[in-house]
């Protein structure tokens, strides 16, 4: 532990870091503001190779939906489930931009949101600690034909 890490007074541990980013698509139409604790370059970035992250190019975070500030387009987004269809995907309906997913399962993560570090403004993907996951062993061949 550094000597910057904050130490809660109460408790007497260490309070993890946390930043926040601004997101959003292509167009503009969907914007949000989200708070990872700890901040990204400290944090394992999902990169699945299911079907919809592969073809997408998809990086995850799944951050508490109460972190997330909606400025716009939330409510618009088009969803997109597939297979087991335990995840919308959602993407802008104006450019298509793919912002992440949310569980349609209430006993599958129902208090995250998966939103991808991609559409995140000014973050240098170099610096990600990327964390495989082999989605697409999990899906069945019907289910991931391209």
């Amino acid at each position: 532990m550094s000597s910057e890490t904050p130490i809660s007074p109460t408790t007497g541990k260490a309070i993890p870091r946390s930043q926040y980013y601004e997101g959003g698509c292509h167009c503009g139409n969907v914007r949000y503001t989200v708070k990872l604790s700890p901040p990204l370059d400290e944090m394992p970035v999902t990169q699945c190779t299911c079907s919809i992250c592969h073809i997408n190019g998809q990086l995850m975070v799944y951050p508490l939906e109460s972190q997330i500030e909606w400025h716009s387009g939330k409510d618009s987004m088009t969803p997109y489930s597939f297979g087991p269809s335990r995840i919308a995907h959602t993407f802008c309906p104006v450019c298509g931009t793919s912002i992440g997913g949310k569980g349609n399962d209430p006993t599958f993560f129902a208090n995250n949101r998966a939103l991808n570090v991609r559409t995140f403004r000014n973050v240098d993907l170099t610096n990600l600690h990327i964390r495989p996951v082999d989605g697409r062993k999990t899906m069945t061949s019907k289910e991931y034909q391209l």
